[in-house]
């Protein structure tokens, strides 16, 4: 595998939930979800994570990323998370999963996101999730901020 993908990798889901598992039996997700809610504007929401299911078909190494714009402006960067996807060989062919996630992350406003889920320089899944406020009636413009990294 290179950090060029090609028909070597498929993905079947691109999720957003609150917790992923990993057991001795798989993989369990917690509340996948499509709305995120908070109490007001900012507010902290979490615990997110992205999941992505691969199936690569052949052993290698690649730089994958999940990434969150607003909705209506795909060339916005808000959250960027890169990672590592290692497919070691005799593994080829099985369903993997990879994920990332946030104990907490502050939400300025609320609106629909995009989620997108690339491996190299090429996006191989897309989906959508609103933020909103449970308490409030009118909302700010739509924005995501990371916790700081140590």
């Amino acid at each position: 595998m290179s950090d060029t993908p090609d028909d070597g990798l498929e993905v079947s889901a691109l999720l957003l939930c609150r917790e992923v598992q990993n057991g001795r039996t798989g993989v369990s997700l917690r509340e996948i979800l499509e709305i995120v809610p908070v109490l007001q504007f900012p507010g902290e929401a979490g615990p997110l994570s992205f999941v992505a299911f691969l199936r690569p078909h052949r052993a290698g190494e690649a730089e994958v990323v999940f990434r969150i714009h607003p909705i209506n402006q795909p060339e916005t960067t808000l959250i960027r998370m890169p990672g590592r996807l290692n497919v070691l060989k005799g593994y080829e062919g099985r369903q993997t999963v990879v994920s990332a996630g946030f104990k907490t992350l502050t939400v300025n406003g609320g609106g629909w996101f995009g989620l997108e889920f690339s491996v190299g320089n090429r996006v191989m899944a897309r989906t959508k999730f609103a933020v909103g406020a449970v308490g409030t009636k009118k909302a700010p413009a739509p924005g995501l901020t990371p916790p700081p990294t140590a």
